[in-house]
């Protein structure tokens, strides 16, 4: 008994100590935390009080973002850090169980222990404590966003103040004065810096430039042979992109090798290796620029002119960038900058107007180019815009116009020609994918489906990949890109509900995946399985038909529990629907209600003989909504289903195919009942159409008008042949009838005529 209470107290102290020491450690952390956010908070405010200076630079915006970035993933982790904390507080109050209530009128006082009322105190108090540093990581870190808001703004303010700020008039001499004298003494430093420079480091470079030329025009005369093959082989923008393929290849890995030599060689000291690159990174824009250029003028995708405007201001867009590079390298007046773009920007203008007014101008221009001519309007209005913001002393403006236009042209392109380049492929993959249809005829007339998704997608995702670029050219930071795009890709909470293109494009994938596997297993079913089973054509295909079904919903319920959607909730949906579908949807459920008793019951199948209000014909196709009839005439009717459940349906082969022909005859009142009776029997007996059982029936049916009237009566094995089988029969009958001389009546009047004036004295009736 003593070992007993020994044991019993020894746990007692450990289940102490270790609730001391886990309040230790969770006091310890919360401590830590709250000293972080103390310093938080003072950076931040720091920060604050910087953003707060009207002559804050824009270097120091850039840098205070980046700070401000920092300190909210800072926030994040700390809040990470928080949140357990909260939650055991509040799991640990919650063992407690709720606290007493005050006793009523007449009743007792029920007390705790203390121990438990010192422990809900304690876990109350670090509850309170711990939410207190949790608010307080909220209100840092919505603080930081109103930050980041107002570096955007002031930084979205500059860029537009800088935009649409005058600079020098451009009629006024002394700018273009300063200009030429500023462009004198930069000539003389680049001159002066290239006889300082080793001989080696010259010619040496020069050695890589000419080497990166003789490189990239064997590469273009290696694919001009094939230039030709590519563009009769399909498309011309398609056969001209696929042409340029080589070249831009060989164009980079000369370039790469140029940087390498530079390198290796150490022809240029460090700080001029990173301008040289630069250098040959234009240079090889304007190759690429200028081939580019003349193969889809070549191959016919564009004018003639077209070619000297792309490669005119591809080459302007190099020589300014080549010259702005070195006026920054060398610090140059601001006035040369202006004025040179000024004079770019003219003779950008210029460029643009005179090749859009001769191709408007054109009346008779020939068909058969990519671009339309209404293009040109857009460039002879882009082209006076800079001439009019240039007289207005817009420099910058221009500038940006220019740049941006060139730069956007430039990735549009690019982008019409990686389109068209897999374009090709994609339709050799569907006609390949396609190769399943029973004739040519349908492979003609079919849906191109997955030439469609597979184009679908690669628009989709060159869309999304642009984006940025785009943003980025317009003037947009990229750490703000970067934000906006892990944004927009882990998504943003909608209540309780998370939304993000991760999600949905898992949740896409997944229902794609199951449908796919579903049309796999619906093909391997209807190919391979069930064509070895004894089973009618029908409930072949409603097996396949209904698999389809359960495998698309089973793949829409796994694509929307993969987007994050509790399905529970779809209860909710289904009553505010029953609404919907008991207002406004009755005859679309009746039908597919309908849809799924046809596919059950079967009372009609596919390839039935059916005859309804609308028309007749054979069951093509039997779907949830309603029932393809293929005519006679091979015209298609739509019935809905509920049409076919509600409404009277003869069907032919409902069954079986056996079916009974009736063969109406009628002869002369001059032949013998008896022997055409006979005859008629022997001639269904001697058709081999005629089944024996049940057995054939010949009947005398009435005396009619002009012809005594007989019917034939026998069944066939296939009522599908009934036209044929009624032909033969009535051959043979003919045949039958001539032979024994029997008479087919036809209709015969006496016309007995008692008076008429101009008839009289005629010797009539005597």
């Amino acid at each position: 008994m003593k070992f007993l209470n020994r044991v019993f107290l020894i746990f007692c102290t450990f289940i102490c100590l270790t609730t001391v020491s886990a309040f230790a450690q969770g006091q310890q952390e919360r401590n830590k935390i709250a000293v972080l956010l103390k310093q938080e908070g003072a950076k931040i405010e720091s920060l604050d009080a910087d953003l707060s200076t009207a002559s804050v630079s824009e270097k120091r915006l850039l840098e205070i973002s980046k700070k401000l970035r920092q300190s909210r993933e800072f926030l994040s982790e700390l809040e990470a850090r928080t949140k357990p904390l909260r939650e055991d507080a509040e799991a640990n109050l919650q063992d407690l169980g709720p606290a007493p209530e005050a006793p009523k009128e007449g009743e007792s006082q029920v007390t705790e222990p203390e121990s438990i009322q010192k422990q809900r105190k304690d876990l109350t108090s670090e509850l309170l404590e711990v939410e207190g540093l949790y608010k307080q990581v909220e209100i840092l870190t919505s603080r930081v966003s109103r930050l980041l808001a107002k570096v955007a703004s002031v930084r979205r303010d500059r860029f537009v103040g800088q935009l649409f700020e005058k600079q020098t008039p451009l009629y006024r001499p002394q700018l273009w004065v300063n200009a030429i004298y500023a462009y004198r003494d930069q000539f003389e430093r680049a001159l002066k810096w290239v006889t300082e420079r080793r001989s080696a480091e010259v010619m040496g470079g020069g050695a890589v430039l000419i080497a990166f030329f003789i490189f990239l025009s064997v590469a273009v005369k290696a694919t001009s042979r094939k230039f030709t093959s590519y563009i009769t082989a399909g498309n011309k923008f398609s056969g001209a992109s696929k042409s340029l393929l080589f070249p831009v290849f060989a164009a980079v890995l000369g370039v790469f090798l140029a940087v390498q030599s530079i390198k290796a060689l150490e022809l240029f000291s460090i700080q001029n290796q990173s301008m040289a690159y630069r250098y040959f990174g234009l240079v090889l824009l304007v190759v690429l620029v200028s081939i580019g250029a003349k193969r889809f003028k070549d191959a016919g995708v564009i004018r003639p002119i077209m070619r000297w405007l792309v490669t005119g201001a591809g080459a302007l867009f190099i020589l300014d960038a080549l010259l702005l590079e070195s006026g920054r390298a060398m610090g140059v007046a601001l006035d040369l900058a202006i004025a040179q773009t000024y004079l770019v920007t003219f003779v950008f203008s210029l460029i643009l107007g005179v090749c859009s007014f001769l191709v408007l101008k054109d009346v008779k221009e020939a068909d058969g180019y990519f671009f339309p001519k209404q293009l040109f309007y857009i460039l002879a209005g882009i082209a006076l815009c800079l001439i009019v913001s240039n007289l207005f002393s817009y420099a910058a403006f221009s500038r940006y116009l220019f740049e941006k236009f060139v730069i956007l042209c430039t990735l549009f392109v690019v982008v019409l020609m990686l389109r068209s380049i897999a374009q090709p492929y994609f339709k050799a993959f569907d006609k390949y994918i396609g190769r399943s249809a029973a004739s040519e005829a349908e492979q003609d007339d079919r849906e191109h489906l997955v030439f469609f998704w597979l184009s679908l997608c690669l628009d989709v995702i060159l869309f999304f990949l642009c984006l940025p670029i785009v943003a980025n050219s317009l003037g947009a930071d990229w750490r703000d890109i970067q934000e906006w795009t892990l944004k927009a890709f882990f998504g943003f909470e909608i209540g309780s509900f998370h939304i993000s293109v991760a999600n949905v494009g898992i949740a896409i994938l997944v229902f794609i995946a199951f449908l796919l596997a579903t049309r796999v297993i619906q093909r391997i079913l209807d190919q391979k399985i069930l064509p070895k089973t004894k089973l009618d054509d029908a409930i072949r295909q409603s097996i396949t038909q209904v698999l389809g079904y359960v495998g698309l919903i089973i793949a829409l319920m796994a694509g929307i529990s993969a987007l994050g959607f509790d399905l529970t909730n779809l209860a909710l949906i289904a009553g505010a629907l029953s609404v919907g579908i008991g207002f406004g949807l009755q005859s679309i459920v009746s039908n597919f209600v309908s849809g799924l008793i046809l596919l059950f019951e079967r009372p009609i199948k596919v390839n039935d003989w059916i005859i309804t209000n609308s028309g007749e014909g054979n069951v093509k196709k039997i779907s949830v909504r309603s029932t393809e009839i293929e005519t006679f005439d091979r015209t298609s009717i739509i019935v809905p289903n509920s049409e076919l459940i509600s409404s009277s349906v003869k069907n032919w082969t409902h069954k079986d195919k056996m079916g009974r022909v009736i063969i109406s005859v009628g002869v002369s009142y001059n032949s013998d009942p008896h022997q055409v009776k006979d005859l008629l029997a022997q001639c269904v007996k001697n058709n081999s159409d005629a089944m024996s059982h049940p057995e054939p029936s010949v009947f005398f049916m009435d005396f009619a008008d002009s012809a005594l009237m007989f019917e034939v009566r026998f069944f066939v094995r296939n009522i599908r042949e009934v036209f044929r089988i009624s032909t033969d029969m009535r051959l043979q009958i003919w045949d039958v009838f001539k032979e024994h001389d029997i008479e087919i009546s036809f209709p015969q009047r006496d016309i007995h005529i008692r008076s008429a004036e101009g008839l009289k004295g005629l010797p009539i009736g005597e």
